[in-house]
């Protein structure tokens, strides 16, 4: 639908969805929009996959009839070498606008038509879900168009790329590339070399030293995020400061220093906030049991054994091309460098003072692309919202999540609809040393359609080669409640713990 070609940029663009409809037998009566993900440009094939590891069934599986979209551009033929890449849609305003909020609205009104159209009937129920991009495009359909869904599940959403992930990720990888030493075989910093695999278990015992034992129990997770702050942990990471030459068992007292600015969180020049902190978890890290965790090393560093650092590109495009008005000029080959001279201390708190409305971009992009909390009109007519976050999510900071749930606290009343799970040890929307199998529709369904409110939602380890235990589970526990073993019981099983 929209199909029309730039005037900016002669690119043709589109805003492209799949729509599954199960038979009218097997059909439950309700509508699903799958989340995208990254920056979108790509089709998915609509079958509403369902938060958390290791589900064997999805959506239409279910029942559902089920939409995706590209948000309204293709990365393989809206991608122009010469000029951002996959990144060059925001060079068109209203492709940045699809890709913002516009498409989500047209395809959720354009797949339940044709739902109507298909069965002879409205889906009586309509249910958004998805994670990273998706859980943002899930938190905004509640918020800028709150008649259009009925429940919502948004995983470690994406709210604040533009305002502070983005930057935060340039200022963390332009300090890691501080402390890189050599070039890479790209000739960019050797910022996978900065940590080895040692050294970044050796971070993540020590967080458990300073934190495991604060949910009242020591089984290599941190339980309760909330109380384990630098001051706990930075004494146990100073204890690891290598007394003389560098080894496997210890950190050098500039791995310790960097470590702990980046994850303090990122200030510009006059001591404001422009990002948020992230967690101290078990997560950054493996296990004692040899699982390595890939998470922060695949999103902040790359392989160590490799001869590239992966991540130098990391959100940068986005900033360029859908953050920025106007955006650069920048080939594909020329990010990296843009990025390393990228003036992030010069960003204000306030995301309009960044980018403001400009010429032919008349979205302040820090405005358009955030959502600052569903209020009352979302919940008055029965809406509900689950939302989750790992603990050790490398690429969103959980703490943004907290303050999106804070917000919608400020306006209105948020335990009437909304539930906020932390989930301690897991990464970006699954995987770590966690409890990430879990199962989270069907709670929001009964939420929604039968008035049963969700407390604490049963979860288990997806990869259980992270704990000693083969089949551990745990109580997920609406924030802020934490997951307290009870003192008696199976420590490995979710009934001995309660949510308090």
């Amino acid at each position: 639908m929209n199909d029309r070609v730039s005037p900016v940029n002669g690119q043709r663009y589109a805003i492209k969805f799949n729509l599954r409809m199960p038979s009218s037998s097997a059909w439950n009566g309700r509508f699903f929009m799958m989340g995208g993900g990254g920056t979108n440009g790509a089709l998915g094939d609509a079958r509403g996959p369902l938060p958390g590891a290791g589900q064997t069934e999805n959506a239409l599986s279910r029942g559902f009839a089920v939409v995706s979209t590209d948000s309204g551009h293709d990365n393989a033929t809206n991608n122009d070498p010469n000029d951002g890449g996959t990144g060059s849609f925001g060079r068109d305003p209203q492709a940045r606008r699809d890709y913002y909020f516009d498409s989500y609205d047209h395809v959720t009104q354009a797949g339940k038509l044709l739902v109507q159209r298909f069965y002879g009937k409205t889906a009586q129920r309509s249910y958004f879900v998805g994670c990273s991009e998706g859980g943002r495009e899930a938190l905004l359909m509640a918020e800028r168009y709150p008649t259009y869904y009925d429940g919502v599940i948004s995983g470690a959403p994406n709210l604040s790329a533009i305002r502070s992930s983005t930057p935060q990720n340039l200022q963390d990888l332009a300090k890691l590339a501080r402390d890189s030493g050599i070039p890479d075989s790209n000739g960019l910093p050797s910022i996978h070399k900065t940590y080895s695999d040692a050294d970044i278990q050796l971070v993540s015992s020590a967080v458990l030293k300073a934190c495991d034992a604060l949910d009242g129990l020591k089984d290599g997770m941190v339980g309760h995020p909330q109380a384990c702050t630098a001051a706990l942990v930075r004494p146990e990471l100073d204890r690891l400061i290598c007394s003389g030459a560098k080894g496997t068992n210890c950190l050098t007292a500039q791995q310790v220093a960097t470590l702990s600015e980046i994850m303090a969180g990122t200030f510009n020049s006059r001591g404001q906030r422009i990002a948020w902190e992230w967690s101290w978890d078990a997560g950054i890290g493996g296990s004692a049991n040899g699982a390595v965790n890939q998470g922060w090393r695949s999103w902040f560093l790359g392989a160590f054994g490799g001869a590239v650092s992966n991540s130098l590109k990391l959100f940068s495009s986005n900033l360029a091309y859908v953050a920025v008005t106007p955006p650069p000029v920048l080939k594909v080959t020329e990010i990296p460098n843009w990025w390393l001279n990228y003036d992030y201390r010069s960003l204000s708190a306030d995301p309009v003072v960044n980018y403001p409305a400009s010429g032919i971009y008349t979205d302040a992009p820090g405005v358009i692309f955030t959502a600052y909390g569903a209020g009352d009109e979302f919940r008055n007519r029965g809406g509900k919202i689950l939302a989750y976050h790992g603990l050790s999510d490398p690429a969103i900071p959980f703490a943004g999540t907290v303050k999106w749930f804070e917000q919608t606290q400020a306006k209105t009343n948020a335990q009437d609809f909304v539930r906020f799970y932390p989930v301690p040890g897991m990464n970006h929307c699954v995987g770590g040393p966690a409890t990430d199998k879990f199962e989270m529709l069907t709670p929001l369904v009964d939420w929604v359609e039968k008035g049963i409110a969700p407390n604490a939602i049963t979860a288990e380890a997806s990869n259980p080669a992270y704990f000693a235990a083969p089949n551990r589970s745990r109580p997920l526990c609406p924030f802020p409640a934490v997951p307290t073993y009870n003192g008696t019981g199976n420590v490995d099983s979710a009934a001995s713990f309660s949510c308090r």
